[in-house]
């Protein structure tokens, strides 16, 4: 009898580990998901670049963008840009908010730029970067229309690629019924529909056609 007795509280001990082990392991992966998510949206926190004093005659910019995917308003929306002079960033501006108009096109405004020609880089909240080059900023007003080259969506972790691991965090964000997107989770609506799903997914992956596709 105490050898049956035995054996019963062996069973439980190891059941009891066994339930531990898995709980662990289930943390685990709560944690590196929910790191994986803080790293996709550190871009999106505002950042600061030491810039030159803006002189007398500094110039600002109105410009218009379109987002891949995107084709109505409405949609909260905001870009990031670096102005360069060869390889040296003059300037940078973080999360600008733009306006949404017509057709999917959104327009904002940059101030404080002394005149000069400047290569200027934009990006999107998840979208590869589009470099425009040679642009000549006057002082007073400047217009720039980069509708021409339409940001391109996928993009989560900031790092100018879209790889696997953008698919993986897209991956971790779809659920049947498909989720609302609000607050931080606009992010992962890529094409503005209010949910993240799988036609967000397929849009991704329409510009992932090789190991990585990297950004200019």
């Amino acid at each position: 009898m105490a050898t049956f007795f035995r054996v019963v509280l062996l069973v439980i001990i190891l059941g009891g580990l066994v339930v531990g082990i898995i709980l662990v392991g289930h943390k685990q992966l709560l944690e590196k998901e929910a790191a994986d998510i803080s790293s996709a949206l550190s871009h999106l926190r505002p950042t600061t670049t030491p810039s030159p004093t803006p002189g007398p005659d500094a110039g600002w910019v109105s410009f218009s963008v379109r987002f891949q995917g995107i084709s109505g308003p409405g949609l909260s929306k905001s870009v990031s840009l670096a102005l360069k002079q060869g390889e040296a960033i003059v300037y940078t501006f973080s999360n600008i908010p733009v306006s949404s108009r017509v057709g999917g096109v959104y327009t904002g405004k940059i101030e404080g730029i002394n005149p000069g020609s400047y290569d200027v880089y934009v990006r999107g909240e998840a979208h590869l970067v589009r470099k425009f080059a040679d642009l000549v900023i006057e002082t007073g007003e400047n217009s720039f229309d980069f509708i021409p080259k339409m940001l391109l969506a996928g993009d989560f972790d900031g790092n100018n690629v879209i790889n696997v691991s953008d698919v993986g965090v897209l991956s971790a964000k779809i659920t049947t019924p498909p989720a609302s997107a609000s607050g931080s989770g606009q992010v992962f609506d890529l094409d503005g529909n209010g949910q993240i799903g799988t036609s967000d997914m397929d849009l991704l992956l329409s510009n992932y056609k090789g190991l990585e596709v990297r950004g200019e």
